[in-house]
């Protein structure tokens, strides 16, 4: 994954405020090679973002793997009760069982990518939590897209 320029680190601060999130991931699909690369954020300073270390962009790479294939958002709030590998992590404790949610991010209604956040516990995800997501992840897509100085 190229290196996100600081427009985008702020839009990945608008998602984390917006969704009141501790941690966004930004997957981006190499059409070159197919493969799926990440990165975590957390807060930063003035609501921007911040790269960070976290399992999660491995671990849950499957869920937006799931996303970009249906092109379609997902809430995972209960890990034992969420889909496919989910249901497989909360059993073995191998990720903190936080809610998340994970949207498309579509340029030309072609799927590039999934942004993904994911909440304190017990603070769960609901419906009209994917509009501000989906926006945010549209925004994302095209800056992916767009020439621009660094």
């Amino acid at each position: 994954m190229r290196d996100l320029d600081p427009f985008v680190l702020t839009l990945v601060g608008q998602a984390l405020n917006s969704c009141a999130a501790r941690t966004c991931i930004v997957w981006v699909n190499d059409e070159e090679g197919g493969q799926l690369s990440g990165r975590a954020f957390a807060h930063g300073a003035a609501g921007s973002a911040s790269p960070i270390r976290h399992p999660g962009v491995e671990l849950l790479s499957g869920l937006a793997g799931w996303v970009l294939r249906n092109a379609r958002p997902l809430i995972v709030n209960d890990w034992l009760q969420g889909p496919f590998q989910a249901q497989q992590l909360g059993r073995e404790g191998s990720y903190q069982m936080a809610p998340i949610m994970c949207v498309p991010a579509l340029r030309h209604d072609k799927v590039i990518g999934a942004v993904a956040v994911i909440r304190p516990e017990r603070m769960v995800f609901t419906e009209s939590d994917i509009a501000a997501l989906t926006e945010i992840a549209q925004a994302i897509a095209f800056r992916q897209e767009t020439p621009h100085d660094h």
